[in-house]
C-alpha cells in the first residue's frame, strides 16, 4: 500500500475519531456498527418505486405543434422532489440492509426503546413502529450526528462496491499533470 493511500486512510479515520476496521463503523458516542454488503438490485428496485414526473407539454403556436416544456417550474420542483425521495430511499436501503448494531455506546437507547422516539414524536417527527424503518430513524435522528450519518452511508455504499463521485474526483487529483 502506498504512503499516500495509508495517509489518506489515517486522515479519514481521524476525522471521526473512529478506529474502524474494514467491516465496522465506530461513532463518537461508542456505537459500533457491522457493515454488510447490499445487493445493488435492491437499491435499483427501491428507486423504481418512485416515479419521475411526466414532462409537461404545451402547444407551440409558432410551430403549430405540441412540445415538451422541461423548464416548467412545477416540473423542476417535482423532479427535485423525486430525486430527493430516491436519494433518501437509497440511504435507507444502505442503512437498513448494510448495517447492524455490534455494540451500543454507554447509556444509549436501542432502536426499539420508547424514550428517544417519544421525544421526537412530541416534536412532530414521525417515528415508524415497524422494525427496519424505525432502525433507520434511530440512526438518523438519535444515534449519529449529521457528519457521522453521511460517513456511515458512504462507508456502507463503498463496502458494497459502489464508487462514489468524490472517490472519482480524489482519484483524478492523484494523477500527475
Amino acid at each position: 500500500m502506498s504512503d499516500v493511500v495509508q495517509m489518506a486512510e489515517i486522515i479519514d479515520k481521524e476525522k471521526l475519531g473512529s478506529p474502524d476496521t474494514e467491516d465496522t463503523f465506530s461513532a463518537s458516542n461508542g456505537l459500533v456498527l457491522k457493515l454488510k454488503k447490499v445487493n445493488r438490485l435492491v437499491v435499483v428496485e427501491a428507486g423504481r418505486k418512485i416515479p419521475m414526473p411526466p414532462v409537461p407539454r404545451f402547444f407551440n403556436e409558432d410551430k403549430g405543434r405540441e412540445e415538451e416544456n422541461p423548464s416548467h417550474p412545477d416540473y423542476l420542483d417535482a423532479v427535485r422532489e423525486a430525486n430527493y425521495t430516491r436519494g433518501m430511499m437509497t440511504v435507507s436501503v444502505y442503512l437498513t440492509l448494510g448495517t447492524e448494531i455490534k455494540q451500543l455506546g454507554e447509556g444509549m437507547q436501542r432502536p426499539d426503546d420508547i424514550e428517544w422516539a417519544d421525544t421526537l414524536i412530541e416534536l412532530g417527527i414521525d417515528i415508524p413502529r415497524a422494525q427496519r424503518p424505525r432502525y433507520v430513524a434511530w440512526l438518523k435522528y438519535y444515534a449519529l450526528s449529521d457528519e457521522e450519518l453521511t460517513a456511515l452511508t458512504n462507508r456502507s455504499m463503498r463496502f458494497s462496491g459502489i464508487t462514489l463521485e468524490e472517490d472519482v474526483e480524489d482519484a483524478k487529483k492523484s494523477f500527475r499533470g
